[in-house]
This record gives structure tokens, sequence and C-alpha cells, in this order.
């Protein structure tokens, strides 16, 4: 059986960022023009980013063993990463530049 969750971040920032903020760290607001499309299937998981924004976007994945160095997406640009599915997705931070 494959789970499929698809999540905007232009109208859904505020629920996938949530689990950053109820661990009181305060992270940036996710760009109205990046899209992110998170899925799991029976043994991996995939993470879409869409950068529809006229600048680049900076972000890092953050998942239950694990967070990825701060990433660049050019506008236009789409990259897609995937990770075992015991991993738990716990979402994006953005704007990792600015660190």
């Amino acid at each position: 059986m494959k789970y499929r969750y698809s999540t905007s971040i232009g109208l859904c920032a505020g629920a996938l960022l949530g689990t950053f903020v109820a661990a009181g760290t305060a992270e940036a607001a996710a760009p109205d023009c990046a899209v992110v499309k998170h899925e799991a299937a029976t043994a991996s998981q995939s993470l879409t980013v869409t950068n529809r924004c006229t600048y680049q976007v900076h972000f890092r994945i953050r998942t239950a063993e694990s967070l990825t160095g701060c990433k660049t997406l050019n506008p236009g640009g789409i990259t897609t990463y995937r990770w075992p599915l015991k991993d738990a997705y716990q979402g994006i931070e953005w704007n990792c530049n600015q660190r």
C-alpha cells in the first residue's frame, strides 16, 4: 500500500512548521512561491521542493534522525530527496543561509 501526502507551502505553512514552533524554535516563514510535496511509500519517503519564486530559496530537511545541510534551489528549480521510511519526516527549515 502506498501512502501519499502532498503539502502546498503557500497554503499550509503553519501546519508544516508547527513541529518546530512547538519545540520552541523560531523558524522563518516559508515563501509563498515554494511548493513542497512529501510522499511515503512502503520502504521509503521522498520530498520534492519546487521553487516558483523569482529568487533562490534556501532550506534544510529535518527528519527524526537527521538534518540535511543547507540546500539552495534556484528560481524554477525542482529537486527531490529520498530516505528510508523508518526515519520520520519532521519538516523544513527555511532561510538556513541566514544563520
